[in-house]
């Protein structure tokens, strides 16, 4: 079974393979991990632009490879009652145009990093900018920051995966 993932990023590729083959353990599986734009911005601020960009990877990568499976995840942030959270989105369409939707653990962001996210600062910049580390989200995420490794972005996007997969796979059941 061919996998197309619309991403190079380390930590959602892991996420999708560890997925997939949880959910699907009696299948052998292609991976193709591909750069596609997500034609959103570079940080999601709401939960609906965040699944827009998710479904717009998943579609590129399944159209550009003619793979069974396109997977598309984004990051984003979204205000609940005043507090800002962060999350995982993914979504996984099938070569019939059948989509899943699903969504990790959220933690709420502080308010030192999302001063810098309001000024126009993605989270990777603005979490390099308060604490010094680089290129966050090609390794923990700020997910693995605030929960001291407990919850990772990859750990966090795997779980959206599953969630994606289960709603698929139960809208393709008779």
């Amino acid at each position: 079974m061919k996998v197309a993932i619309g991403s190079s990023n380390p930590a959602k590729v892991s996420a999708v393979k560890d997925a997939f083959k949880l959910y699907l353990p009696d299948n052998t599986f292609e991976f193709i991990a591909i750069e596609v734009d997500s034609g959103i911005s570079d940080q999601p601020m709401s939960d609906n632009e965040a699944y827009k960009g998710a479904r717009e990877r998943a579609k590129q990568a399944i159209e550009q490879t003619g793979a069974d499976y396109g997977v598309g995840i984004e990051g984003g942030i979204q205000e609940i009652k005043g507090h800002w959270v962060v999350g995982n989105l993914a979504v996984v369409v099938d070569r019939h145009e059948k989509e899943g939707f699903g969504i990790s653990t959220r933690i709420s962001v502080p308010a030192n990093i999302m001063k810098h996210v309001h000024k126009n600062k993605n989270l990777s910049h603005a979490t390099q900018l308060e604490h010094g580390i680089e290129d966050i989200g090609k390794k923990q995420g700020i997910l693995g920051m605030l929960s001291k490794g407990l919850i990772t972005r990859s750990s966090a996007s795997k779980d959206a995966v599953i969630g994606a997969l289960s709603s698929l796979h139960y809208i393709l059941k008779p």
